[in-house]
């Protein structure tokens, strides 16, 4: 009896010491590099929001290309370099007040994630179901807003879905991440979204992205929403504007042009834009929106409209300033003669010389300068003269 006790002693002895070697100090609760002593079921915790462990990918096939082990620590560990990197920003971010967010985890870890998918492209659409898998088990809104930083890299579609999520929290990224997807899907979810959006600065922004991205049914987007009375000024002012930034799309700068020497808009109130649009009206953005759009057509007839004896002052003062953000094929000889012509220098005139004019055109610079009316003016055309001597 006494050696069967023994033995029994000796056992216990080696099972005790067998778990306190298992829970020591020195063990690591997972492989993920970052981890370390951290408590995953602790940090999983404040990540994850009630239920959420439930939540499967929303694209069909995706569960089958992602790690099949339950919660965060799983589903990034099967996901090696990339995986990491995921969980780490999520980790930096989870909890934090956006407006001090520490910026560093683009630098840190999606800077990771691009150098890997530039390394290894194969590994790319895997990776994105694996994405929207971990996004759609992490419900914190500043991690969530951190992540949409690495959606707006993948152009990829399977990423608007989720991305319509943040919309609450964050609107303006939210548009920001989904235009990026550069895609016709992409620019039918900003117009899904703006109905969603209170907000008339966030709904003007959508509308310049939808813009920008120049995809079908872009124009008569712009066109609906200038003509739309319910809407704030500064709503159709910018969608006006907007016809001028619609890439390759003659249909937009023409509008822009006909609404230019059309009927008078006025409005009441642009926020911010009110200083730069001293006549308050919708003409003012359609000839800015000819300058932007680069049509030199289309700007010398609205010059020569301007510069009719019957032209409407405001038209004429329109032209004058807006001249200065003309961005299209060398204009400097038409606006040369037309202040020589008018005996007269505009403001916008003298900012367009400013950006094009080279050494070539000094003389002419020098030539204007009694044509300028105010000490400002002549000012502005000093700096013109000095900034094209320096240009070849």
């Amino acid at each position: 009896m006494r050696h069967l006790a023994l033995v029994f002693g000796i056992a216990g002895l080696l099972i005790v010491g067998w778990q306190l070697m298992a829970t020591g100090p020195g063990a690591s609760s997972g492989s993920l590099r970052g981890v370390g002593r951290d408590d995953p079921s602790t940090f999983e915790a404040a990540a994850v929001g009630v239920g959420a462990t439930q939540s499967r990918p929303r694209w069909p096939g995706a569960q089958t290309t992602i790690s099949r082990k339950a919660g965060l620590v799983g589903l990034c560990e099967d996901r090696g370099v990339v995986g990491d990197a995921v969980y780490d920003l999520i980790k930096q971010t989870v909890g934090q007040d956006v407006r001090t967010l520490d910026r560093s985890f683009s630098s840190k870890h999606i800077a990771r994630i691009l150098a890997e998918w530039h390394y290894q492209p194969q590994r790319k659409s895997k990776d994105i179901d694996f994405l929207v898998a971990v996004w759609n088990l992490v419900k914190d809104p500043t991690a969530r807003y951190a992540l949409s930083y690495l959606f707006r890299r993948v152009q990829d579609d399977r990423v608007i879905e989720p991305l319509m999520e943040l919309t609450e929290h964050h609107p303006w990224q939210t548009i920001d991440a989904i235009a990026d997807q550069n895609s016709n899907r992409a620019a039918q979810a900003l117009l899904q979204l703006q109905s969603r959006i209170d907000k008339p600065a966030v709904r003007t922004q959508a509308t310049i992205r939808i813009a920008r991205m120049g995809r079908e049914g872009a124009v008569d987007h712009l066109d609906r929403t200038w003509n739309d009375r319910s809407l704030s000024d500064t709503e159709r002012f910018v969608a006006v504007e907007c016809l001028g930034h619609v890439p390759d799309n003659p249909e937009a700068t023409l509008k822009a042009y006909e609404i230019a020497l059309g009927p008078a808009h006025p409005l009441r109130d642009l926020g911010d834009r009110n200083r730069d649009h001293p006549v308050r009206d919708l003409r003012s953005a359609a000839v800015m929106a000819v300058m932007q759009a680069g049509d030199q057509t289309l700007v010398r007839k609205l010059l020569a409209a301007a510069d009719e004896p019957q032209a409407q002052a405001a038209l004429t003062s329109m032209v004058d300033l807006h001249i200065g953000t003309y961005v299209g094929s060398d204009l400097s000889r038409v606006v040369f003669d037309r202040i020589g012509r008018r005996q007269t220098v505009s403001l916008g005139e003298v900012r367009y010389l400013n950006r094009a004019c080279t050494r070539r055109d000094l003389d002419q610079l020098r030539g204007i300068l009694r044509h300028a009316k105010s000490d400002e003016i002549k000012r502005m055309v000093e700096a013109a003269i000095m900034n094209a001597s320096r240009r070849e």
